[in-house]
């Protein structure tokens, strides 16, 4: 069996080549936008998918026998304002026998902006002998905006 010990949205990680220790740089909660002057009161509205690359690192432990492999799917929505999703991305890993912890990073080179408010990004696993993903991580992320 596997479960979810944790999932962070930063800019970068970077893993140290001699311990295998990952750091995670600038850990993001929220981004402010700049809007053109005239346009703060279609914030709500905001359309536009900006340049703002991001990882969604998670880190994975088995509880169960670890001498053999065992695969696992990883799902990262990205919900909107409104509850919608906007956003996904899928990831299928094999964690080798002898492994205890793996970690994934999903890299993302923008982000979809539609309005301002709370997005989430929601962190799902489904293990080869399950049928539908169970929702394991709720990260939440703020989009605000002023007029310049």
């Amino acid at each position: 069996m596997i479960t979810h010990a944790w999932s962070v949205v930063c800019t970068k990680s970077t893993i140290d080549s001699e311990t295998n220790n990952i750091s995670l740089h600038d850990v993001l909660e929220s981004v402010h936008l700049e809007l053109p002057k005239g346009q703060e009161h279609d914030s709500a509205r905001l359309q536009a998918d900006i340049p703002m690359p991001h990882e969604i690192v998670s880190l994975f432990a088995r509880t169960t026998d670890v001498q053999k492999e065992e695969a696992l799917a990883v799902q990262v929505n990205l919900l909107g304002p409104d509850g919608k999703q906007i956003g996904s991305s899928e990831q299928h890993l094999v964690i080798p026998a002898g492994m205890r912890r793996y970690r994934t990073r999903n890299r993302v080179a923008g982000f979809p902006i539609r309005g301002v408010g709370e997005y989430v990004f929601e962190v799902g696993i489904k293990q080869a002998d399950e049928e539908g993903f169970q929702v394991v991580a709720l990260i939440p992320f703020e989009v605000t905006a002023h007029t310049a």
